[in-house]
């Protein structure tokens, strides 16, 4: 049944860009996030995920590492694995408003391990994640 959904949503896809209604940039926005995942941060925590042996992995499905905080607009930043147990984050904080998909990194390599770091470590923050 997944497979079939995922076949449907290809073929519509590319119809609309053959038929020029979107254009493929906007596709592949269409394809990635269809693959979302949903996440929560917790209250009292600035990552997520917010251990140290745990990330999210960059996939083939997006270029770009995008989120969609649901309760709350936020600031994030992404951060990128350059060691066991070790991490450096982007300089600046990004502004994600409520319900709106926001670009944290783009061109992000295919199995890179990523985490995402909220400045307001109070608070439960929930949302998805396409990457």
């Amino acid at each position: 049944m997944r497979k079939s959904r995922g076949l449907a949503v290809l073929t519509a896809t590319a119809a609309l860009v053959a038929g020029g209604i979107v254009s493929s940039g906007e596709a592949q926005a269409v394809t990635c996030y269809d693959g979302a995942t949903p996440f929560t941060k917790l209250d009292h925590e600035r990552n997520f995920p917010p251990d140290n042996r745990a990330w999210i992995t960059a996939t083939s499905r997006c270029s770009d590492l995008n989120i969609k905080v649901t309760n709350s607009g936020a600031y994030v930043k992404w951060c990128w694995q350059t060691g066991y147990a070790q991490w450096d984050c982007a300089d600046t904080w990004k502004w994600a408003p409520k319900n709106t998909w926001k670009v944290l990194a783009t061109n992000v390599k295919d199995g890179t391990n990523m985490k995402i770091q909220f400045k307001d470590i109070d608070g439960v923050y929930k949302g998805y994640l396409a990457k």
